[in-house]
């Protein structure tokens, strides 16, 4: 049987990306997302996951915007870094302030009243060297057994020679790492992932390629929602073209031809 998850990152980040999320479940293929713990808009973000009934993670972020925690190393200008998936790499994060930041944000989100699917993290810093054992930790401390494993697979060779072809490389090393990791912990994941080297450039024909080579249990990952011009991050160009793919009708019945069953996390 084939089960797909398609999961929208960044509820939380700005109201407009959490209304192109809510469209997304209402009219497209979505029916999973992940809130972004430090998103400016997560207050709103929560409101809509309960008045919708949303299926919804935690996006736990290392990387940008402010931190819950001091985390004074895990910082520039008082604002989290990407610098600290090098750091990662290096051996050289703090791991203890990786630790409370983490702990932190799942906390926020279980305090707000939501009963998380599973953890995956902002720009995958979950699958690097240290970082992946204080998620483990974390989701046995808090009984989420469901951590999203980046293992992309690849149906658009000609991605691989992009930006996010370098980026594909790299979290596929990690995640194969981290695959023996989860599987260690009795950690569920998705047999299948797809979305890293498609990220910024989801469209109809590659959500077709991608549902096409879809077997046993896999993840999407897409990052839909509304143009916001106060958000600087580069989907911000993006987001509404990934919309307007996941909610084409075109798609939802190509779902249906391809005998793919619709799952959450809870699911699996």
């Amino acid at each position: 049987m084939k089960q797909l998850i398609v999961n929208a990152d960044d509820f939380g980040l700005s109201e407009f990306t959490n209304k192109g999320i809510v469209d997304c479940f209402e009219y497209g293929i979505v029916n999973s997302t992940t809130i972004m713990p430090n998103g400016n808009s997560f207050d709103d973000a929560v409101k809509l996951a309960k008045k919708f009934k949303l299926k919804v993670g935690i996006h736990i972020n290392l990387t940008q915007g402010r931190p819950l925690t001091q985390a004074k190393t895990l910082t520039e200008n008082n604002d989290l870094t990407t610098k600290n998936i090098i750091n990662a790499m290096l051996h050289k994060i703090n791991l203890k302030e990786v630790e409370k930041e983490a702990e932190e944000q799942i906390r926020k989100v279980l305090n707000a009243g939501i009963k998380p699917t599973h953890l995956d993290s902002h720009k995958h810093i979950h699958v690097f060297p240290g970082i992946i054992d204080v998620f483990i930790k974390l989701a046995k401390r808090y009984n989420i057994n469901k951590i999203r494993l980046p293992l992309n697979k690849v149906v658009n060779y000609k991605l691989l020679f992009s930006i996010q072809g370098l980026k594909h490389f790299i979290v596929r090393f990690y995640s194969r790492k981290a695959k023996r990791n989860f599987k260690k912990a009795n950690i569920k994941t998705t047999e299948q992932f797809y979305g890293v080297l498609e990220t910024g450039k989801l469209s109809i024909a590659s959500l077709k390629k991608i549902l096409k080579n879809v077997k046993g249990t896999a993840e999407l990952m897409c990052h839909p929602g509304y143009f916001d011009p106060n958000v600087t991050d580069g989907l911000r160009n993006t987001r509404e073209k990934e919309l307007r793919a996941v909610t084409n009708q075109e798609i939802r019945d190509f779902v249906k031809k391809q005998d793919i069953k619709m799952i959450s996390f809870g699911e699996l």
